[in-house]
């Protein structure tokens, strides 16, 4: 994943409930993959990716 998709910015949702003031299918944080697969290995995290 980090070889192919690394340097791409992936959009994060975590457990947090949809709220309409905060605007529907944003992201609550962002990163690059391979920041991501680092952090996945590192600890669990509530940050998920859904494509």
């Amino acid at each position: 994943m980090k070889t192919v998709a690394g340097d791409k910015t992936v959009p994060l949702y975590d457990d947090r409930p949809v709220d309409y003031t905060y605007g529907f299918n944003e992201p609550h944080a962002e990163m690059k993959m391979s920041d991501y697969v680092d952090l996945l290995k590192r600890e669990p995290t509530k940050f998920r990716i859904f494509l």
